[in-house]
């Protein structure tokens, strides 16, 4: 898998159901630089070193409230089935 220029590297988003226990979890890793990692339906997935931001979707009469979180990328790095599944045990 290549490597990555971290000036090329997009700003990643993603949404989540909105909750006091999801956006618990959200608050406590945004501001700072953590490790996060993506794991896809075949059991590979991307790990990420970067810092987050929280916030809560636009809100309309009868929408699901979405919470957000962004990640601003330091690395981007694949991982194999094998290796997902030693960091989901570790």
């Amino acid at each position: 898998f290549p490597s990555h220029d971290t000036e090329k590297l997009p700003d990643l988003e993603f949404s989540f159901p909105h909750n006091d226990a999801n956006m618990t979890l959200a608050l406590a890793v945004e501001g700072s630089t953590h490790w996060f990692l993506i794991i896809y339906e075949d059991g590979s997935g991307t790990f990420i070193k970067g810092e987050a931001n929280v916030w809560v979707d636009a809100v309309g009469l009868d929408q699901m409230v979405v919470g957000k979180i962004g990640i601003i990328p330091e690395e981007i790095d694949y991982k194999t089935i094998v290796e997902v599944t030693a960091l989901k045990s570790a």
